[in-house]
Parts: C-alpha cells; structure tokens; sequence
C-alpha cells in the first residue's frame, strides 16, 4: 500500500514539473540554510562538554565595588581559601597564561608561544585533558615540570615521545629549564581553555616581588574553578561567598560569583578571558535566521499546493467517487509531502558537502566536519524532514481530501475555499514579514560593523608597526640603553616618521591597574580604578594624540622637583575632581607609592577598541617597556612595498639584538582582528538572509505564475472594454504590494527589539532611525514586484483573442 502512495505521488510531481520544481529548489535552499546555521549553532553548544565533571565545575568571578561587571581574573590566594573553608568543594585548580619564547633544551632557535598556562597539580584533575603519557595528578606537582600536548611536542622536540625532555623558557634576565613530565592529546577546539604548554605553578615561587607570590592577595591574574560536590548547590555555595572575602580583607561592596563552566563559551564576555568566547545572542540572531528561511520554505509549499487545488479537484473527486475516503487522500497528500522534503534534504546535504569547506574558512575552524560526525546532529536533520512534512503537508491534505466531490461537480468548491485565500495571504504576509526581517538585521549589522572598523578612535593607528622589544640581549641594569639601541638606530631610515616605546601598546592592554590615585584634599575611594600605560615622550606624537591642556613630560627621567610626572586623559581628570583640564596642570596627587604631578591632560581616546568605553587613563615614564610602534612615512609606502620596509627594520632590528626574534605586526590590522567575530556575524547573517529572500522570492514566482494564469480571462475581457496594459498591470501588482506593505507593518517592530538588544553588546554602536527600516523595505518591495511583473507584464500584453480562446 506504501509503494501504490510513493508511486502515485511521484506520478503527482513530475506531472508538475514547474511547481515541483520550485518547491524543490525552496525547500533545498530553505533546508541547506538551516543545515549550516545548525551546524554552526550545534558546534557553539558543545562547548566544554566532554569534561567527565561538567555538569559541578564551576569559574570563580569577582567583581568590586565600582566595576561594570565581573571579571575571570581573582587573587591568587582565594582557591586554597574556598577549598578550606568550604566543604561543599570537592576540589580546585588555578592557572593563568603567560607566553613567551621557548626552545627546546637542546636546539638553539627560539620561537613564539602565546598559550602558554601556569596550573595548580589539580588542573589535569578537575578538567578532562588526557595525558599520552604521564601520570594526571603528578604530572604539574614538582616545581619546574610541563606538560605539552601532541602538536607543540612535535613542533619542539620533533617527536611526541617528550616526557624526560627539557623546555627553556626565555627570561628577561634569567632562562628557565623545565622538564616535560606530560603529553597530552591536543586540546579539543571545543573548549573554552586553550593551551600548548601546561607549567606547574610552584615554579613562580619566588621569581616575582612580594605581589607576585602564591600567598599574596594582590595578585590577581588567576582564573580559578571549582569542583562541587555532588549533593550540594551552587547558589547555596556562592550565598556563602561574600563572607568568605570579608574574612580574607575584601571590602564591602566586593562581589564573588560562580559560573557554570558549560555556559561560560556562550554567556561570558567578562574581562580578562584568555580568547574571545562565543556570544548567545548571535547564536539566536542565527538560529532566527534559520527558523525564518525554512518557515519561509515551507510557506511556499503550503501556498503552491492551495492555489493549485482547483487543478487537482477533479482528480479528488474521481477517486472519491470511486471510494477513497478522507483518511486515504490525506495520506497521499503528506506522503507527496515527505517525498519532496526527503530528496530536497538529498540535494541539501549535497550542496552543504559543497560549500562546508568556505564556510569553514570563513569561521577559522573545521565546525562542519566537527558536527556532522555526530549522530545527535543526524537525528536533529531526521526531525528537521519529519517536520517539514508535517508543516508544510498537513493543511493541503487536509483541506484538499476534505472537498466533497457533489461540490466538485456543481462549481461550488471557490466559495468554501475562500477562507483557505484569506489563509494564503495569511501565510504570504508572515513569510515577507520574515524576509524584511532579515533584509532589516542584514543592513544594521553591516552599518554597525562597518562603523566599528572605520570610526575614529581618536588616535592614528594607520602606517603603525609595532614591534616587540628584545628578550635575550636585556640586561636589567642596563635596560633603558638597551631599548634606545634600536629606537636611535632606526632615526637613520629615511621611511620611518616616528618612533615610540611603551608598554604593552594601544589595543593591547594596559600596564596594571591603581586604585591609589588620590588629590590630597580628597578622600580615597578605593574602589576608583586608574588604568596605568607606561609610554615614552614619543608616545604622543607618534599616535597623534591630542592634549587638551599642559604637555609632555618635563624631565628625561619622569621626575619634575622630586614628584613622578603623570598625564591623565580627560575621563581620568574629571574622576580626579578637576573641571576643566586646565585646572589639573600642576596639581599634585599620590599613588599610594609616592607623590605625582599632573604635567598634561589629554583628549580622550578608545585605548582598547570601539567595544569597550573608554576608561581612566594615566600615562607615566618608566624604565621598562616592552613594544616598539613605528610609524612609516605615508608618502613612501606606494614607492617602496611594505615587506621591503620590513625586512630592513628585520635586518635593522637583528644587528642590534642578535638571535632575538623578530616579532612584528601592523596596529590597523591587529585591530580589525578585534572585529573579526562581528565580521563573521555580518557575513553569516547577510549569507543566510540573502538565501532566505531567494526562497521567498522563489515561491512569489510560482505564485504569481499560478494567480496570473488564473486570471488570464479576466485580463482579455477588461482589455476587450478598453482597459490599457498599465491598468491591468497594476489591477494584478497591486495585491502583492498590499501584502508586502503589511508585511513590513510586522517585521518592523520585530526587528526593531532584536536588533536594539543586539546592540547592547557595544559601547559604541549607531543609531537606529527610519532609513535602517525604510531601506530594506524599498529592496524587498523591488525584488518581489520584479519576480511578479515578470509574470504580470507577459499576461498583459497577451492578445485578448489568443488569452480568450485558449480559455
């Protein structure tokens, strides 16, 4: 009986070959949208899931009085103090990441290692890494071990048998032997933890100043998880935290937080995190993307087969006639259904195989091969079609095998399928709302992308090559002779403008954070936080940084009549109580370590990125830095390509640090790096928008030739009483721009939530006003009103004798 519906179905739909087709093609590219989109949603969900205690992991978040919100980073201390004070933890683990240069033990080239971990005995414990070789809970216990995973071993030691083998890691003043106690598989790109090179953390002790040791509550670097027992629950762990840090010193307002490790991929955008984490809300900007493609596709479906049911009621009522019952039409109906939606999810799969691996380029990750070796995505595509042939099958073989065939006969089947017309437009007018939705989401998200990439950061970054300073040839005493070295050898290039040292560099970070500042006719708040930068005279110059008041440093050292001289930015100053920044000049304020003068006020500027609002900053001399940033001549960069330029300050650099390693960047560069995530976003949204449109585009095409065909005798009558090509032109249009008008009506509000929630995320972000909406509105109605004139113009200019006699 199976056989005799697939057999007539498949009879159905090659009969109808123009109409099977463009469902086909709907539901193919409706179903390969939604297919990538999942599989990119499925990869961002399966972070950090195959830790075998997942599900009691927790990340320790601190927060104090005055932050915005929480960061990762905590003192070093207060893991060994939950552990102790708190039995409902099982356990803990610390790491924080430092690269560096390393080399092997006995080769002489160096190179560069930026997912580098010092980690607490316990990390290997706690999170699920396994070791190839070595032993989980010895492997980080003795001072001076490491652990290194498969791919570093080979690239370090030419081979993955490393335990025994010695890793150097190159110091300022002093090179660190360490002996490999482990090798681990490589670390899953599904984790929110990503390391080469584990260090066990008792080698720190006692390299760094008092601040810098295992015991000291004012080093906080630290990410620090914990282990919860299995009967207890971590809102009546984190209810118990507050006490905790009052105990050990922390202030009042101070804040501990627990966060689940399989959310933190998608829920984490705190301060301090060792790589970018995933975002939830592009997740469901995506995953809306894909609901409303496929919903769109099976639109086309239900509307293609209800306009056409006069065609096949005489076919109904035949076999009516001939004793086929409701239940038995209804069948044949879904069964035309799930054969259309099976070989559309065929063609979809294949044109998935196709385009997987730009995709894959496009995200910087093998995600599709990741997730299409999983069955649970299988299932996911096997409910995917069962669904589709349910949604889009169940009303026409409902209301197809509902027609009674006496109503057939007699010509009274237009009359009850009047309310299925208002049900279509119904339909139509929620599938173009979807489409505008997106055309909507598609030209904000580029404004706002193309907005952070071009806006003025209120510095020049432009023609700036920033490199990183000398590690081998750096004795300390002697370290601010050897940082000029380079710096007054490159005077003598006829291309280089400019050159500054700071530490570490605009975009990268700051020097540390003070909470010390304070006027002496004020009280400290301890709670006010002062980003520190160390840079250089140069510094201003070379980053065409604007001073509102006052001007650069005074003295070679730093030091004017006995005070450390420091510049604020106009945020920093205003924080300080000072109106205007003239009024700053001169002022004397304490640090906590000793007095300091305010000899200059500078325009604010976004020190990190145009994601982040702009902090206070304080910038001061000092005797270390870490970055050189080189600004080439502009005028020459046309005569003289770049990687000529930069293979003279490569030799340049060379001769005045011999086997040191070159390490170099642009600034424009490293900052788009910044917006790399949004880019993607924009592209994958504006992608699957655009395949959404087309699918819609698809099915107004077969609607239009369907409706038009209908009317074919309508339009010779009117145009035999004189009515002009025009007139029947818009008398067909005006319908579905009526449709696509209310569709708009919807959509607008829609976006209007999704998109302002969306861009939340920005300290920076544009405006919405009525040209975001109106525009999309305008490309939308364009697209649609071609794919229908296309069909309304070839009926319109038909003779009214052949459209007559061939009705």
């Amino acid at each position: 009986m199976l056989q005799h519906y697939v057999i007539i179905a498949s009879r159905a739909l090659l009969k109808n070959k123009f109409f099977s087709l463009i469902n086909l093609l709907g539901l193919a590219i409706g179903m390969t949208a939604s297919m990538l989109i999942l599989q990119y949603v499925s990869f961002e969900m399966v972070f950090d899931r195959f830790h075998r205690q997942g599900d009691n992991i927790y990340r320790v978040l601190s927060k104090g009085a005055e932050d915005a919100d929480y960061s990762v980073a905590v003192n070093a201390p207060l893991g060994p103090a939950l552990k102790a004070d708190l039995p409902e933890i099982k356990d803990y683990t610390r790491f924080f990441n430092k690269g560096g240069l390393v080399r092997s033990g006995t080769e002489v080239g160096l190179f560069k290692e930026d997912r580098m971990l010092y980690a607490d005995a316990s990390f290997l414990k706690v999170f699920s890494f396994p070791l190839l070789s070595g032993t989980d809970s010895l492997a980080l216990k003795a001072p001076n071990a490491a652990v290194v995973t498969r791919s570093f071993a080979k690239k370090c030691f030419g081979t993955t048998e490393a335990v025994g083998k010695t890793l150097v890691l190159i110091g300022s003043n002093t090179n660190y032997t360490y002996q490999v106690t482990g090798v681990a598989e490589d670390v899953p790109i599904n984790s929110h933890i990503q390391f080469n090179v584990l260090l066990s953390l008792p080698s720190v002790t006692n390299r760094g100043g008092p601040d810098q040791q295992l015991d000291s509550w004012n080093w906080t670097v630290f990410h620090t998880y914990v282990v919860l027992s299995s009967n207890t629950t971590a809102p009546s762990v984190a209810a118990k935290l507050h006490d905790l840090l009052l105990k050990y010193g922390g202030q009042e307002k101070d804040k501990l937080a627990l966060q689940p490790l399989k959310s933190i991929h998608l829920y984490s955008r705190y301060a301090g995190e060792i790589i970018p984490q995933g975002n939830i809300e592009v997740v469901c900007l995506l995953l809306y993307v894909a609901l409303f493609t496929i919903i769109i596709a099976w639109i086309n479906y239900v509307n293609l087969s209800t306009v056409r049911s006069s065609d096949r009621a005489r076919e109904i009522g035949v076999k009516k006639v001939f004793g086929a019952n409701q239940g038995q039409l209804a069948r044949q109906f879904m069964i035309e259904a799930f054969l259309l939606n099976v070989l559309a999810f065929v063609l979809a799969i294949i044109i998935t195989l196709f385009v997987r691996r730009y995709l894959d380029q496009l995200i910087g990750v093998d995600f599709t091969g990741f997730i299409m070796s999983s069955y649970t995505f299988w299932l996911l595509m096997l409910a995917l079609i069962l669904m589709g042939a349910l949604a889009s099958g169940a009303y026409p073989a409902f209301m197809l095998s509902s027609l009674k065939p006496v109503e057939i006969i007699e010509g009274k089947m237009k009359s009850n399928l009047r309310g299925g017309t208002l049900f279509r437009n119904g339909l139509v007018i929620l599938q173009f709302a979807a489409s505008v939705t997106l055309l909507i989401g598609t030209f904000t998200i580029y404004k706002q992308v193309n907005f952070l990439r071009s806006a003025n950061l209120n510095i020049s970054i432009d023609q700036i090559v920033v490199v990183k300073g000398p590690v081998l040839n750096r004795p300390k005493e002697q370290e601010s002779y050897v940082f000029d070295r380079f710096k007054t050898a490159l005077a003598g290039y006829s291309f280089v403008d400019k050159v500054a040292v700071t530490n570490p560099f605009p975009g990268g970070g700051i020097s540390w954070i003070a909470i010390g500042f304070k006027r002496a006719d004020m009280t400290l708040n301890k709670n006010t936080k002062y980003n520190v930068f160390y840079a250089d005279k140069d510094f201003f110059t070379t980053y065409d940084v604007k001073f509102l008041a006052g001007g650069g440093y005074r003295s070679k050292n730093g030091v004017f009549n006995g005070a450390q001289e420091i510049i604020l930015n106009k945020t920093a100053a205003q924080l300080m109580g000072f109106s205007l920044p003239a009024a700053a000049i001169d002022q004397h304020v304490n640090n906590g370590m000793g007095d300091c003068v305010i000899v200059g006020v500078i325009d604010d500027y976004f020190h990190e990125s145009l994601k982040k609002s702009i902090d206070p900053l304080v910038v001061m001399l000092n005797t270390s830095y870490d970055y050189y940033s080189i600004r080439l001549k502009t005028n020459l960069s046309s005569s003289r390509t770049l990687e000529r330029l930069v293979s003279e300050l490569r030799t340049e650099y060379e001769r005045s640090y011999p086997g040191d390693l070159f390490d170099y960047f642009f600034l424009n560069e490293y900052f788009d790096k910044k917006y790399r995530e949004d880019v993607r976003f924009g592209i994958m949204f504006g992608m699957f928008s655009l395949l959404a449109v087309v699918v819609a585009c698809i099915g107004l095409l077969g609607l239009a030739a369907f409706t038009v065909a209908k009317r074919t005798r309508e339009v010779a009558i009117r145009k035999v009483l004189g009515a002009s090509n025009q007139e029947i032109t818009v008398l067909l249009g005006k319908e579905f721009i009526l449709l696509i008008g209310a569709a708009s009506l919807i959509a607008c509000p829609v976006a209007y939530l999704l998109l302002n929630k969306w861009l939340e995320n920005f300290a920076q972000r544009i405006g919405l006003n009525w040209l975001f909406f109106a525009t999309p509105i305008v490309v939308m109605l364009t697209l649609s009103m071609a794919t229908v004139m296309a069909q309304v113009i070839k009926i319109a200019r038909a003779t009214a004798v052949s459209s007559l006699r061939q009705n």
